[in-house]
């Protein structure tokens, strides 16, 4: 085989951008990997990576998950399928403190009608 000679290799990335509705605004993405390619490089190259940069996102390649930390190590093999998926993220609030939203319900209850 002629190294002097680039191949390009075929891969195929679904981008679903609702997290509880995967068929709404959903892009078949066909574009070539390129030998040695990263995820992370493939992302950014087919136009994914602003989309997904700051929102909280499920890779798959061919149907293992595959974490954020991985995407600039990982390395797509030839006719792999890709799938972006946006994930449900936190909405703020007291969610993520349950001691302040215990308070805040005894505080209601407490609260003089």
């Amino acid at each position: 085989m002629d190294l002097s000679e680039t191949r390009r290799l075929p891969a195929t990335a679904v981008w679903s951008p609702h997290p509880l509705q995967p068929s709404v605004g959903r892009e078949l993405i066909r574009a070539e990997l390129y030998p040695g390619e990263t995820l992370g490089e493939y992302l950014r190259r087919v136009g994914i990576w602003p989309k997904i940069a700051r929102r909280a996102a499920r890779v798959t390649i061919n149907g293992a998950q595959v974490p954020r930390s991985m995407w600039p190590h990982c390395r797509p093999k030839p006719g792999t399928l890709i799938e972006i998926r946006a994930a449900v993220a936190g909405g703020g609030g007291g969610g993520k403190n349950p001691l302040k939203t215990i308070l805040s319900i005894a505080l209601l209850v407490a609260a003089p009608a």
